[in-house]
């Protein structure tokens, strides 16, 4: 993912308002949700946190 991982929902942040952010394309690095939470706990977002594969939820 590189140093830019964050770029996308950095910019997501900061142009709409979020209530949840749910990081999916990460390849199998579950450490980098965990990394987009402290580097993103400035905006006012619950980010959630995926750990295994494969992970579902309803949404209701």
């Amino acid at each position: 993912l590189g140093k830019a991982y964050s770029l996308g929902a950095r910019e997501l942040l900061a142009t709409v308002s979020v209530k949840m952010l749910v990081p999916m394309h990460f390849w199998g690095d579950y450490s980098i949700c965990e990394r987009l939470q402290s580097e993103l706990g400035a905006f006012d977002t619950e980010i959630i946190c995926l750990a295994e594969r494969p992970y579902t939820w309803r949404i209701a």
